[in-house]
């Protein structure tokens, strides 16, 4: 997986790294453990608080980043989404971080337009196969509480309550009628 998922909580604190992502800020020197936003991404001249600032009120915040030490240059595309509770709290970020280092080699070589969206549409398949490969219900509502978003694992187990596994585009309740009234209200 070329991707690098990193999720930080409220406060910009890092709470977990996947696989690549760790490798990739290991070999640029960042120490990943017990480590901050601001510290892994100080090179690139954003802030947590310029992140957190700029998800306010949009459903993804998008910007550029080249994370380079001697030879190595990682060029990622981050897209960074709030998690909040069904009660709206904010409990942290999600960050995805696209891989383009090898979509810019392409622009450099004049590649045609229909190369490059097949490697970025590549580069979602693999988003996709990640998300789908967790063993826990993952899934991404809007600010109505639509769902936008829901992995493999979370379709399986629906279908085998015996319920319509198709939810993208309910709402909170109308997709997940078997949660208990409580945890609907947090």
């Amino acid at each position: 997986v070329s991707d690098m998922l990193i999720m930080i909580d409220e406060n910009g604190d890092v709470i977990t790294i996947n696989p690549r992502g760790e490798s990739i800020l290991n070999k640029l020197g960042k120490e990943t453990d017990g480590t901050t936003f601001d510290k892994l991404f100080s090179q690139c001249g954003i802030s947590f608080t310029t992140i957190s600032e700029e998800c306010k009120g949009r459903e993804n915040s998008r910007f550029f980043c080249s994370l380079l030490k001697n030879s190595n240059d990682f060029s990622y595309h981050m897209v960074v989404r709030e998690v909040r509770q069904i009660n709206g709290r904010l409990i942290g970020y999600l960050l995805v971080g696209h891989d383009i280092t090898h979509s810019l080699e392409l622009v450099k070589e004049r590649k045609t337009r229909h190369e490059i969206e097949q490697v970025l549409e590549e580069t979602e398949q693999i988003n996709k196969l990640v998300v789908d490969s967790m063993n826990r219900f993952i899934h991404v509502v809007d600010r109505d509480l639509r769902v936008i978003m829901h992995n493999r694992f979370e379709y399986d187990y629906i279908e085998r309550l015996g319920l319509d596994p198709d939810i993208t585009g309910k709402k909170y309740r109308e997709a997940y009628p078997f949660l208990p009234d409580t945890l609907m209200d947090e």
